[in-house]
């Protein structure tokens, strides 16, 4: 980490001031660290408010084979960066204690392109039928509003890294299926 003047709560810190604040989203991308997560997470009480994104490889091994204590308590949102990886979320037995349940969304990793050549209407399809919305994040470099258009007609949730096009692009849709306010 570089050197700053800035300080950074705890977790703990956060998880506290959460309660009854917001819902957060922490990213644990390195496997050693799962499993302190969870006990975390369960130790705050804050199973209400916060849901870990893993990638799908990890939670197979770090929650599914493992199970820390309090892996049934915890909230997830699957990252997946392959095919495989989302046969994997809807198909895998191990996976059915927490598929539609505990997991509750599949996210599309944005480095993963070839996502863009899925027939998305069946992934979507079969990954509903059990229970699991979609997620995917815009391009992190100024994405422009069709961008935005096009993945809000694709997912469940859409994480955008441009708040002025993401409005835009949000009241088009919203106008286009007849919501009210766009």
């Amino acid at each position: 980490m570089y050197l700053t003047s800035h300080t950074f709560k705890s977790v703990a810190e956060v998880l506290r001031w959460s309660k009854g604040n917001l819902i957060f989203m922490f990213c644990v991308k390195r496997a050693r660290d799962i499993a302190a997560a969870i006990a975390e997470v369960v130790a705050l009480n804050a199973t209400d408010r916060v849901f870990l994104e893993i990638r799908v490889p990890h939670i197979a091994v770090e929650v599914l084979q493992k199970r820390p204590a309090g892996w049934n308590r915890v909230h997830y949102v699957a990252e997946a960066g392959s095919t495989q990886d989302v046969e994997t979320v809807l198909s895998d037995p191990s996976f059915s204690p927490i598929r539609g349940r505990s997991l509750f969304m599949l996210e599309f990793d944005p480095s993963w392109k070839k996502w863009h050549g899925l027939d998305l209407a069946n992934t979507t399809s079969r990954l509903h039928a059990v229970n699991v919305r979609t997620f995917a994040a815009t391009s992190k470099l100024l994405p422009s509003v069709s961008e935005h258009v096009d993945l809000f007609n694709k997912f469940d949730v859409v994480y955008s890294y441009d708040t002025p096009n993401c409005v835009t692009a949000s009241q088009q849709v919203n106008a286009g299926r007849g919501i009210s306010p766009p």
